[in-house]
């Protein structure tokens, strides 16, 4: 770790005019990585400029974002088993103070309350009421039916406080409350619109958890494909893998940042290509 009195130093200079010693030295202090960041909120707040502030704010940020842009790599090259966890990851990317620990108590909160109401002895099919009825009628999750299609319904944070996401984002929220409930589903996309599918040996329905978890048939999916003009074989459409989900959920960000806040768009859009890497013999989805 570095001394105080060159850091201090360091902080000086951030407001040099000669660009190769302010790029130096913003250099030095990203090298500081996620442990620095309390010596640089420091220093922001006895900063008598608000370009050295800036500055500052711009270093932590990017300290933070490599941070977990590595630690969602480290997901992703471990298999990505778990949903939840990589999402949490991506969403401290955007919010890296939030309280992740309430945040996730709030989670295995609702878990554990549909899990109280689980009998062994339910088929799949009666569980999935049984999460229909605490995830919409209880909890009030919903789609955001509104022309406010905020990117930040993508991110897990946002989807609890507000109750509310696009298909993507409630579809992934659903499938991965069932995963830690042990009731196993596959996510799939119909063109932009996802939809969870449950086959066993003696029933296929899907799952349309924009629409207050409705179970649909396969017959069904037919006439929607068909409508809109698409590939009418359920089959065609894989199950996705969760890596393949926190990887779309990344496109959306880039997207729908992409008209307002533009630099937010560059942060996603660079995520996508630290992390969209294929390993040897595997695939994306």
């Amino acid at each position: 770790m570095m001394d105080e009195a060159k850091f201090n130093a360091l902080v000086r200079l951030l407001d040099d005019p000669d660009p190769l010693v302010a790029e130096a030295v913003e250099r030095e202090m990203t090298a500081l990585g996620i442990e620095g960041v309390a010596w640089l909120e420091e220093a922001w707040e006895r900063a008598d400029s608000e370009s050295i502030q800036y500055k500052i704010e711009e270093t932590i940020q990017r300290i933070q974002t490599s941070h977990y842009t590595q630690k969602l790599l480290d997901w992703r090259l471990a298999g990505g088993e778990n949903l939840f966890e990589g999402w949490w990851i991506l969403t401290q990317i955007q919010y890296p103070t939030m309280n992740l620990a309430a945040l996730q108590n709030e989670l295995k909160r609702m878990a554990h309350k549909i899990w109280l109401n689980l009998d062994p002895y339910m088929t799949d099919v009666e569980k999935l009421v049984v999460v229909n009825k605490h995830v919409y009628h209880l909890n009030h999750y919903s789609g955001n039916y509104g022309p406010d299609d905020n990117p930040d319904y993508n991110f897990l944070k946002t989807i609890i406080e507000t109750k509310r996401s696009n298909s993507l984002g409630l579809a992934a929220f659903y499938y991965g409350l069932c995963n830690e409930l042990g009731i196993m589903l596959q996510l799939v996309n119909f063109q932009g619109y996802y939809a969870l599918r449950y086959y066993s040996r003696d029933s296929h329905f899907y799952v349309d958890t924009f629409n207050n978890g409705a179970f649909f048939s396969p017959e069904n999916v037919v006439q929607f494909l068909k409508k809109i003009k698409s590939e009418p074989d359920p089959n065609y459409y894989k199950p996705l893998s969760n890596i393949y989900i926190i990887l779309q959920l990344i496109r959306q960000l880039a997207d729908g940042y992409r008209e307002t806040k533009p630099e937010r768009a560059e942060i996603y859009q660079q995520l996508l290509k630290d992390i969209e890497i294929k390993l040897p013999g595997s695939t994306l989805i």
